[in-house]
């Protein structure tokens, strides 16, 4: 698995991943981050109307499943009464360079997946997968490699797959979508990210995850 990230020019800050990509999804990647149009078809599950656009990749009408339009995700690394950790880390560095104590520092998660932020909100699935501290600077980046497994309603059983570079500082990233499996079985897309709160002393934090799947028959 291997992350490009640009760091100049008209794509500054745009990623992609090198798994199982094609240019018409690394396109869509950095194109949706400039606000170009997508070369594929676009299915919204950000609203409580979803719509689509015309696809222009083999000329195949593409097919909506309406997952939960919003889903929180529950990440606890601290555990306290009543609240596992969900969040082990389970590799550290012998060695981390000088100024990033964190650097490599490997956490597997099993955080639930909610529909609103509360804790006491229903749990529609589970955040399943690891995220890597992968960047020495400051700014902290995560490698974040998780199943999106839905364990309830219409879907349950099915999941999507994502594969993502994190600036945890950043107001929004993006969450480029591999596949999926069930209802998602090769669905495209992507997720954008937002961190909702976040308690700096255990590192527990509730993150939005607002969904945009397309699956093709």
């Amino acid at each position: 698995m291997q992350f490009t990230t640009m760091s100049v020019g008209p794509y500054s800050s745009c990623s992609f991943s090198m798994v199982n990509c094609d240019n018409a999804i690394v396109w869509r990647t950095l194109s949706s981050i400039r606000g170009e149009p997508s070369a594929s078809c676009s299915c919204s599950f950000c609203s409580s109307s979803s719509s689509c656009s015309s696809s222009s990749l083999g000329g195949r009408p593409s097919t909506q499943h309406h997952a939960p339009p919003v889903l929180h995700a529950h990440d606890t690394v601290t555990p306290s009464p009543g609240s596992p950790a969900t969040a082990v880390l389970v590799a550290k560095a012998t060695k981390p360079p000088a100024g990033s104590p964190s650097f490599g520092d490997t956490y597997v998660i099993d955080d639930p997946l909610t529909e609103g932020p509360s804790a006491a909100s229903p749990v529609v699935g589970r955040a399943q997968g690891f995220y890597i501290v992968a960047s020495l600077s400051t700014n902290i980046v995560l490698h974040l490699s998780a199943d999106f497994v839905f364990t309830s309603g219409k879907h349950n059983g099915s999941s999507v797959v994502v594969l993502a570079r994190d600036a945890i500082l950043d107001a929004v990233r993006e969450l480029p979508v591999l596949g999926g499996t069930g209802m998602f079985r090769g669905a495209t897309g992507y997720g954008l990210l937002k961190t909702q709160t976040i308690n700096i002393t255990t590192k527990n934090a509730v993150l939005q995850i607002d969904m945009y799947l397309t699956v093709k028959p």
